[in-house]
């Protein structure tokens, strides 16, 4: 498989493209010019890293035999944020994302399969009334079970898990990820060393307020998650923390500090979590390339 990225915005998503009959995913972007968005490859659908007042589904060209769509009117539906995997078996994408039923959010998963996108499965629904649920998927190479993550908003906006085999054949039913009376938003998750390990946003003080605390639950193995505060960000921007994992034990985090730092930790297996260090980025796009490279490669050091 071979993944197309070109330093720009943000990531665009999400369309298959066939060659020589070999199905490949292809991730490209779009660039953000005032109010309009300039295609810098033929890519059906992108994400822009603020959606206001854009739409975060767009699309730049015309579906056709090696191209399919997916989400095709996720832009006029006013789509949420979309998470993407991959299925190591066959490399073909497994994505989700909010859908906009009309009076709220309904988390779906959607994957390719025999040349086509299949229709959006409903997971959970309901789980949001106005606010984009961004949910985040990976699946468990060992087990071959997917995770995904998100919000869940009644009156206090929470994170929440559900997992299903590979075959989507049942999904379980959603357990607490954050703790009770939390105000979490904007998770991410991965597994690291057979754990589902899952970073997010407490909002302390109120949605929207600082200091923001970036807190990391772990499954405890018996239904529950134990919790973790790394530090307090006094930022304005939304942190969107983010997991990653690498070769061997490697774990890491990075979150936007503020508004030109980055802000990451390395997990120094069997002890803790390593003291925050900060890498700074003049722009989006050397945010979200060329900073989170330049952690990735001391993270993994």
């Amino acid at each position: 498989m071979r993944i197309l990225k070109h330093f720009r915005v943000t990531l665009c998503l999400a369309l298959v493209v066939s060659v020589n009959g070999l199905t490949l995913a292809e991730i490209g972007v779009s660039t953000k010019e005032g109010t309009s968005i300039v295609a810098t490859g033929p890519y059906l659908m992108s994400i822009i890293d603020d959606p206001d007042p854009i739409g975060i589904w767009m699309r730049h060209s015309q579906p056709s035999s090696t191209r399919a769509v997916l989400n095709e009117n996720g832009g006029t539906n006013g789509d949420g944020r979309p998470s993407m995997t991959f299925d190591p078996t066959n490399g073909v994408p497994i994505v989700t994302w909010g859908k906009n039923n009309g009076s709220g959010f309904d988390i779906v998963e959607s994957h390719f399969e025999n040349g086509a996108w299949t229709s959006p499965a409903i997971i959970a629904a309901a789980v949001t009334l106005t606010t984009d649920p961004e949910p985040s998927i990976v699946l468990d190479r060992q087990t071959s079970d997917v995770h995904i993550v998100y919000i869940m908003d009644d009156t206090t906006p929470k994170v929440m898990h559900t997992t299903a085999p590979v075959d989507f054949s049942s999904w379980t039913s959603p357990n607490l990820v954050s703790e009770i009376g939390e105000i979490s938003l904007r998770p991410s998750v991965v597994v690291h060393e057979g754990t589902v390990t899952v970073a997010y946003e407490s909002h302390i003080s109120g949605v929207g307020s600082t200091p923001r605390v970036i807190t990391v639950a772990k499954a405890d193995g018996l239904g529950g998650f134990t919790h973790e505060t790394l530090t307090n960000s006094h930022g304005g921007s939304p942190n969107r923390p983010r997991l990653h994992t690498g070769i061997g034990s490697s774990l890491w985090i990075d979150w936007i500090d503020d508004t030109n730092d980055m802000a990451w930790s390395r997990w120094n297996p069997g002890t803790e979590w390593g003291s925050v260090q900060i890498e700074p980025f003049t722009d989006i796009e050397d945010r979200d390339y060329h900073a989170r490279g330049r952690v990735k490669r001391l993270a993994a050091q």
